[in-house]
Parts: structure tokens; C-alpha cells; sequence
């Protein structure tokens, strides 16, 4: 009931879980809490301004008040319109509070949001992405006078974060057989955070790979205040995968394949076009998450990944993640879902 309390998962999950059911349910129908007599626009606003609200109303073919007999689509619709606009803005002005979200939607006249594509629709190029990043973590900063973002972060930053979304826009726009879903969105979201060394064990909530990450950094106070800055890529494709395999996966595909085709798409010189000029760019998003110390976690498919580039010393060539759960390499299969999610954290009080 409260998502914005939960790291590492909470609101993202959400999101998975609304692409999810919209992918297994052409006709998919979301029911709100507006009651029969309520002005929609009471409960819709505060909706669309939460990314995971925003993508459940994008992702639902329609959308009913409590009884489930009044559309309030248009409603709807409209709320999501001005978010949408308001992502024209610089960023400054549009940003809530310590979480920013940036969201194109396929499906609408405004998908080139202008953060992050050009005008004639492609992505923006690195240079582009170096100014988006510098707004972002000002914005997020602004309240923040200790751990300051070092310069000298954001261009790594911003070359993982244009990877990554140039990654996604190239293929988490259509399906299997390369038709544009009827409905599709990406994004990215920033963070910053700030805990007590005593409040990271509630952060990890029993996780053994956030625990030894957490664990790594000094802690002789348990007062002190350790800050952290999280980016996220998220889309609503098939999974890596599934794209990696062509048309190959089906449910009775050993986890294990699964994994090993997760780890492809990280390899160098192989992607899922089958072209030796792209995939260099995930590579690179692998060795430079290694000089930010950064942790990584992935969850596409029936895999949640992760890397802790910490604690766990990387080298050209060790494309491995770990399987979030236990902890080692052998893959635990979870409930399948669409989209892919990144979710890359960065330490600011030691950064390098």
C-alpha cells in the first residue's frame, strides 16, 4: 500500500506487473476506486503522476470506475496528456519531488518526448544524453549539500543511460514477429537516495547480495549517512531472451538457456539483430558500472539478475550476473513477465 517505501523493486515491480497483464490480456480492463458519483479527475490526477499509475492507464484497454460500469478512459486520458506535456518542459519544472520519471508512449502523437529524442525521432546522441543527466541529478541535488555528485560521474552516466534506452527503443517496440505492440511504453526514472548505515540492513530487507554490497562500505558510525543516486530503464518488450532467441523460447525452455541467453545480449559483438555494430554499447555499460562501483539488478523474463561490481571484481570479458535470489550462478526460475528492467545504483560518498 505504500510502493514508494519500497526500494529496489517496489514501484518498478508494479510497473512489470501492469505490462504483464496488459500483454496477457488484449482486453484488459482496469478497475479503479472512483465511485459512481466522484469526479474521476479527484483520483486520476494523483494516478498519472505516479509512474506506475501512469503505466497502468497507458498499458489498459479500458478504464472503469468502481462499479465497472462507467469508462473514465477519457478521464483518464487527459490526465496522462498534461503529464506527458509537462515532459516538454525543462526539467526543473516538471519534476516531483526526489523521483523524476521520463516515459514516451509509443501509442501517442507525443512519444518523442524532447529529453530524450530529437526532432526527426531518433534518440538523442550521447552529448544529449551528458545535458539530460546534469539536469537530472541538479534536480535531485538541490536539497542535498553533503555527497554532492562529482562532475566527473556524469558523463559515465550518461553514456549508460543512452545505451541502455537506445538498446530499447531499437527493439522493445514490437513483438516476436516484429509487429508494433498496439500498445507500448519506455522510460527512465532517477533517484537520489540518502540512509544511516543503520538503516541500509532495512534497505537490503534480507537480500544476501544488497547485504554484502551495503556491507562493503565503511561503517564505524552507525549515524552516518550514505548516498546513493539510482537510475532505471524500463520497457515493455518481450524480454531479452525472448529477443535474443528469435522466436525460440517458449515456456519449456530450460531457466538455464534463458539465462544464457540474458547473458548473450551483454556479450560483446552479439546482440539480438544479429549485427556486429551493435551490442558494443551494452559491453561498454558493463566496464564502466565497474568504475562506479555500482550494483546492478536485472529482471526480464523469468530471471532476476544481478551484479555487484563492488565486491565482485570485474574484467574484460566477465559478462556474468547472479542470480538475485541465491546469490550464485544457477538461475532461479520466477513467474514470467514482459519488459525489461534496469536498475543501476551508484555510491556518491565514495564514488570514485
Amino acid at each position: 500500500v505504500r510502493p514508494k517505501d519500497w526500494w529496489l523493486g517496489g514501484e518498478h515491480g508494479l510497473i512489470q506487473l501492469a505490462i504483464t497483464w496488459a500483454r496477457l490480456n488484449q482486453d484488459s480492463r482496469l478497475l479503479t476506486h472512483i465511485a459512481e458519483e466522484e469526479d474521476p479527475v479527484v483520483q486520476l490526477r494523483p494516478m498519472a503522476r505516479r509512474i506506475y499509475g501512469f503505466v497502468a492507464l497507458m498499458m489498459a484497454s479500458e478504464i472503469l470506475d468502481r462499479s465497472g460500469q462507467r469508462s473514465v478512459r477519457s478521464e483518464a486520458y487527459e490526465q496522462c496528456r498534461s503529464v506527458v506535456e509537462m515532459m516538454f518542459r525543462p526539467i526543473a519544472e516538471f519534476a516531483m519531488g526526489q523521483r523524476i520519471f521520463l516515459i514516451c508512449v509509443d501509442h501517442s502523437r507525443k512519444r518523442n518526448i524532447p529529453a530524450l529524442y530529437s526532432p526527426d525521432g531518433s534518440v538523442c546522441d550521447r552529448l544529449q544524453f551528458k545535458t539530460l543527466v546534469s539536469d537530472l541529478v541538479d534536480r535531485l541535488s538541490r536539497r542535498e549539500k553533503q555527497d554532492p555528485v562529482p562532475p566527473a560521474l556524469i558523463p559515465p552516466l550518461a553514456a549508460i543511460l543512452h545505451e541502455l534506452f537506445k538498446n530499447t527503443d531499437e527493439w522493445a517496440s514490437c513483438d516476436e514477429n516484429g509487429s508494433p505492440w498496439r500498445r507500448s511504453v519506455r522510460g527512465i526514472t532517477a533517484e537520489r537516495h540518502s540512509w544511516t548505515v543503520e538503516q541500509l540492513s532495512d534497505v537490503s530487507d534480507g537480500n544476501s547480495a544488497l547485504k554484502n554490497y551495503f556491507g562493503s562500505f565503511p561503517g564505524e558510525n552507525e549515524t552516518r549517512r550514505l548516498s546513493f543516486i539510482e537510475f532505471s530503464v524500463f520497457d515493455s518488450g518481450i524480454g531479452l531472451a525472448r529477443q535474443q532467441m528469435q522466436g525460440g523460447w517458449t515456456h519449456d525452455t530450460l531457466i538455464r538457456d534463458e539465462y544464457l541467453a540474458c547473458l548473450d545480449c551483454l556479450k560483446k559483438h552479439r546482440t539480438s539483430s544479429a549485427r556486429t555494430d551493435r551490442g558494443l554499447g551494452l559491453a561498454e555499460v558493463m566496464s564502466t558500472l565497474a568504475r562506479l562501483d555500482s550494483f546492478l539488478r536485472v529482471r526480464t523474463g523469468r530471471l532476476a539478475l544481478y551484479r555487484d561490481f563492488r565486491t565482485q571484481p570485474f574484467t574484460a570479458g566477465d559478462d556474468r550476473l547472479f542470480d538475485f535470489t541465491s546469490c550464485t550462478e544457477e538461475p532461479i526460475s520466477l513467474a514470467p513477465v514482459y519488459g525489461t528492467q534496469f536498475q543501476i545504483l551508484i555510491p556518491l560518498s565514495q564514488a570514485k
